[in-house]
């Protein structure tokens, strides 16, 4: 399983690399812009939704696994499949979102459902804090946090690096829990 995600994570690297270079390129060829407004960090018109690119990767890694669980271990776990549906309508959403602003009430009431059924596929559910605080709060608390990453993530999008850098910080702290 350790070279599976190793090799995994060496292509996905590899794919989101090349792939948003490809995906901007075709952005800015059908000029899918999105237009700077007074509180945004770039002057000029660039290109938006490259992002699609890593929402396919997800789909491809996770649908991966699912084959293979099912082939060498004769399991399927629907959790997955929850996960793939939470995911792609994340991913729809966010496109819809790009291409014309949708409201914050229904962007936040999508992400909810999404969170509910991301946190209620995990393997230790009410343990992401590992016993720190009762399993109520444990849960209560990552809600808000991965709707406060996910909405973070969204508003962060269009500014170069930050994205990563942002990913790279959210790994390290759930690395350290």
């Amino acid at each position: 399983m350790i070279l599976y995600i190793a090799i995994f994570s060496l292509l996905s690297f590899i794919f989101s690399f090349f792939g948003c270079k490809y995906a901007i390129d075709i952005l800015s060829k059908k000029k899918i812009f999105d237009i700077p407004i007074e509180r945004s960090l770039h002057k000029k018109p660039i290109p938006i939704g490259a992002g699609i690119v890593i929402l396919f990767i997800a789909i491809f890694y996770i649908s991966s696994l699912m084959f293979y669980q099912y082939f060498n271990i004769n399991k399927i776990d629907f959790s997955n499949l929850l996960i793939l549906l939470s995911i792609s309508v994340l991913g729809f959403l966010s496109w819809k979102d790009d291409l014309k602003r949708l409201s914050v009430f229904f962007r936040i009431i999508v992400h909810l459902f999404a969170v509910i059924i991301g946190i209620n596929s995990l393997s230790s559910f009410g343990n992401i804090f590992h016993g720190i605080f009762p399993v109520y709060i444990d849960t209560i608390v990552t809600i808000i946090l991965w709707v406060w990453i996910i909405n973070l993530t969204n508003f962060m999008d269009g500014i170069d690096g930050i994205t990563g850098a942002e990913g790279f910080f959210i790994f390290l702290g759930a690395i350290i829990l």
